[in-house]
């Protein structure tokens, strides 16, 4: 079984990247893939430096957390992983490790859905369904809502965190990045989400 950890992250994210890579300084329990959407953008000193530590796939247009799924399917022999948008940070990397070996022949949920598409994806049930192509922020946001009712029919899951769900309220927001993000964290991580007003 070749497991593994997925962050998705694109031309315009460095300083979220560089925060969720801060976090996880160290720990290399599993290898780490980095879907790398409109590299073309990026700077070259960046992906060389990302290439001297991690598994880099790129991708020429932004195709967001769709394209990083099936750039993994495509790209790597990877039986499961845990995808990450890079606007988490992690508190605790012991979930991962919690992931992968109690649910075995199963996909994780990290929260009560897969928002953010964050949990664990299973090869064999990717290829059973259909992957949206996704090269705008709208066809993405759909995806999120969409993509993983469809993934979970006819798989087997569990939940990690029932109580994992973002809550708008003035506790929860912060400025950081040029915007103001929702937050939603536990003992493990923080998301910071830029995309939440509409």
């Amino acid at each position: 079984m070749k497991q593994g950890i997925v962050i998705v992250t694109w031309s315009g994210g460095k300083p979220q990247l560089d925060l969720l890579l801060y976090s996880l300084r160290g720990y290399r329990k599993y290898p780490f893939y980095i879907v790398y959407n409109d590299a073309t953008n990026a700077p070259v000193s960046q992906i060389m430096e990302l290439e001297k530590e991690y598994n880099l796939l790129m991708t020429r247009e932004d195709s967001f957390e769709c394209g990083a799924l099936q750039g993994i399917l495509d790209n790597t022999d990877l039986d499961e992983f845990i995808l990450l948008q890079d606007t988490f940070e992690i508190l605790n990397p012991k979930f991962f490790g919690e992931i992968f070996n109690n649910s075995p022949e199963m996909s994780v949920t990290f929260g009560p859905t897969f928002s953010f598409f964050f949990g664990k994806f299973r090869r064999e049930a990717l290829l059973k369904v259909k992957i949206p192509i996704t090269l705008n922020k709208h066809d993405a946001i759909t995806a999120e809502l969409n993509f993983p009712r469809e993934y979970i029919k006819n798989e087997s899951f569990r939940i990690f965190d029932e109580k994992f769900i973002p809550i708008v309220s003035d506790d929860n927001l912060e400025m950081r990045w040029g915007r103001v993000n929702l937050i939603t964290k536990n003992d493990y991580v923080i998301k910071r989400q830029g995309t939440w007003l509409t």
